[in-house]
């Protein structure tokens, strides 16, 4: 029910998944980073021509790309920490409700109680969720275009 089908992938994806990927999506287009991975392609064909790599710098280029994937993961962490951490209060809270009251039904009313939390969430940190992609974008260009420049030809 809250998901929409991708026909070019042949899977269905979450409604919330599909928001935050356009929401990079722009991001990404916003702050010129189509222009960049053209004009990146290119320097790294120059630089780099197809079966060329050097058996030496490959060590050196998959550390980078090691520190890279890691720095990702901390970005990722920083857009999910405030749902989680919100849901995971939420989900103590109607605990403890629970407790002092075993005669109401928490079930029914936790479901609903949590996803309007996280959609309030979202909606409060989307802001925030902006800048962050907007930083990391811009540190993974600035990254490219160091490895780029200090490729050993």
């Amino acid at each position: 029910m809250n998901e929409v089908f991708d026909p070019l992938a042949q899977v269905s994806i979450p409604l919330v998944g599909q928001l935050k990927n356009l929401i990079g999506m722009l991001v990404f287009l916003s702050i010129g980073g189509h222009h960049f991975l053209i004009k990146a392609i290119y320097r790294s064909f120059e630089l780099a021509p197809l079966l060329a790599l050097d058996k030496g710098a490959t060590g050196t280029l998959m550390k980078h790309v090691a520190y890279v994937f890691s720095g990702m993961f901390v970005v990722a962490l920083k857009i999910a920490i405030p749902v989680v951490a919100t849901i995971f209060l939420v989900s103590i809270s109607m605990g403890v409700l629970s407790k002092a009251a075993p005669q109401m039904n928490i079930m029914m009313l936790g479901f609903p109680l949590k996803i309007m939390v996280a959609f309030g969430v979202m909606l409060a940190i989307t802001p925030l969720v902006v800048r962050v992609m907007s930083v990391s974008l811009d540190r993974t260009f600035r990254f490219i275009y160091k490895v780029l420049v200090y490729w050993p030809a």
